[in-house]
C-alpha cells in the first residue's frame, strides 16, 4: 500500500536526520545537521514553522516528543542530551560520554535513553521537573551508565510499549535487549545485516528491524524468532544513505509498516498479509534518514538529506499541498 504525499516542510540547511510527532499529532520536532530543531504546527490546514532551537553546537542526530507532550529531548554531535519544554524552552541540558546518536523516552516519560558513538547508552531519571527548573539550571538527574552495548556505535534505542526493556542497535549485526534497569537480558541474532531502523509494534509482539540485504525482517518478541521477511524490489529497498541501512516504523494499530527506500521515497505494508503491493510514491530528492508515524495514524512524516520534511497520508491517500 502506498501513500500519498501531504506536503512538504522546508526550513532546514542541512539534511533531516530525525522527526517526531507529539502526542496529539498537532506538533511536529525535525532535527538535522545544520545544527537546529525546528517545532512545527500542524493542527491548521497548512504546516506552520513555530520555532528553531540553536542550542546545540554541531548537528543534531535525534529528536523525541515525551508521551505527556510536555518536553522534547534532543541528542547531538556536541555530546550532549537537551531538554526543552514543547515551546522550545531549554529546560536542561545532560552530558554523554560522546556523541549522541539516539533519544528515547521510557513510555511513562520517566526515563530518558540516549545511545552514543562510543559504544555506550546512558539513562537519566529524575532530570527535571519542569516547575522547578529553568534555563540556567543543568546537569540535572540520576544517571545509570555509561552502558557498554553495540560495538560500532549505537545508532538506535527503542522501548517496548511496556516500558519493561529497550533495545539497542548499531553497525554490531545484532540488536541487544536490556531491562529497565540496564541489564542486558538477550540478544537478536542470525540475521546478520541489522542496522539503525529498528521499531518495536505497538502491541510488543513484533519487532522490525530495516536489513542491509534490502528487506525489513520481522521477529517474534516472545520466542525471539524471525517470523517474517518484507522483501522488495532492488529500486525499493529499505536503505539509509550510501551504506545500505534504514530506518523503520509502525502504524499505531500494529498493521502497517512504513520504511524508507533507496530512491528516496517511503514503502507501506501490511506486514501480515501477502500478496503484490504498489510501488512506492515518489518524494525526497535524496535518502530517507527518519520515519515517524503520527499518534492518530492518518499520517507519516520522513526526513531526508534534501533537508526536508515531508508528510504523507497513509489513509485517504489525498494529496495536501
Amino acid at each position: 500500500k502506498s501513500g500519498e504525499h501531504k506536503g512538504t516542510l522546508k526550513g532546514h540547511s542541512g539534511e533531516v536526520l530525525s522527526v517526531a510527532y507529539s502526542p496529539d499529532s498537532k506538533g511536529l520536532a525535525s532535527a538535522s545537521t545544520d545544527g537546529t530543531i525546528k517545532l512545527w504546527d500542524l493542527s491548521g490546514e497548512m504546516p506552520v514553522e513555530m520555532s528553531t532551537l540553536t542550542e546545540h553546537s554541531g548537528l543534531v542526530n535525534s529528536v523525541a516528543w515525551s508521551p505527556d507532550g510536555e518536553k522534547i529531548a534532543s541528542g547531538g554531535r556536541d555530546h550532549t542530551v537537551r531538554i526543552w519544554s514543547k515551546s522550545g524552552e531549554l529546560k536542561n541540558c545532560l552530558t554523554h560520554t560522546s556523541g549522541v546518536n539516539s533519544v528515547a523516552w521510557s513510555p511513562d516519560g520517566e526515563c530518558l535513553a540516549a545511545g552514543s558513538e562510543d559504544d555506550t547508552v546512558c539513562l537519566w531519571t529524575n532530570f527535571m521537573n519542569l516547575a522547578e527548573a529553568d534555563s540556567g539550571v543543568h546537569g540535572l538527574g540520576d544517571l545509570t551508565g555509561p552502558l557498554e552495548a553495540d560495538s560500532g556505535g549505537v545508532d538506535n534505542v527503542v522501548w517496548s510499549p511496556d516500558g519493561e526493556f529497550f533495545a539497542t542497535s548499531g553497525s554490531s549485526n545484532q540488536v541487544t535487549l536490556w531491562n529497565k534497569e540496564g541489564e542486558e537480558c538477550g540478544t537478536l541474532k542470525g540475521v546478520f545485516d541489522f542496522e539503525r531502523g529498528v521499531a518495536y509494534s505497538p502491541d510488543g509482539r513484533h519487532f522490525a528491524a530495516a536489513c542491509r540485504d534490502d528487506t525489513v525482517s520481522i521477529w517474534d518478541t516472545g520466542t525471539r524468532r524471525e517470523v517474517r521477511r518484507l522483501r522488495e524490489h532492488s529500486d525499493y529497498c529499505p536503505r539509509r544513505r550510501s551504506d545500505g541501512t534504514g530506518v523503520v516504523a509502525f502504524s499505531p494499530d500494529g498493521k502497517c509498516i512504513a520504511f524508507s527506500c533507496g530512491d528516496g521515497t517511503v514503502n507501506f505494508r501490511e506486514f501480515l498479509l501477502e500478496g503484490e503491493e504498489e510501488a512506492p510514491p515518489t518524494g525526497h530528492s535524496g535518502d530517507v534518514t527518519s520515519l515517524a508515524c503520527s499518534p492518530d495514524g492518518g499520517t507519516v512524516a520522513s526526513g531526508g538529506w534534501d533537508g526536508t520534511v515531508r508528510l504523507w497520508d497513509a489513509k485517504t491517500m489525498e494529496h495536501k499541498g
